[in-house]
């Protein structure tokens, strides 16, 4: 177990060793949760690219 200090405005890291062990790198979405025992627990989310397709009468359009 290792400390994490939060600032003023509720920032802090997270301790490399910890992101290692996860299998987290930089750069990456996590989504942030609470247990009914007042844990933080955090997840690693999956982003991924959602295409819409509208029909314009003559074809199909991407929208992005």
């Amino acid at each position: 177990m290792q400390l994490v200090k939060l600032g003023k405005k509720g920032r802090g890291s997270l301790p490399k060793t910890i992101l290692r062990q996860a299998g987290i790198s930089g750069e990456t979405s996590l989504l942030v949760d609470t247990t009914g025992d007042v844990s933080i627990v955090l997840r690693q989310a999956g982003v991924y690219l959602i295409e819409i397709y509208r029909g314009s009468g003559t074809g199909i359009d991407l929208l992005i």
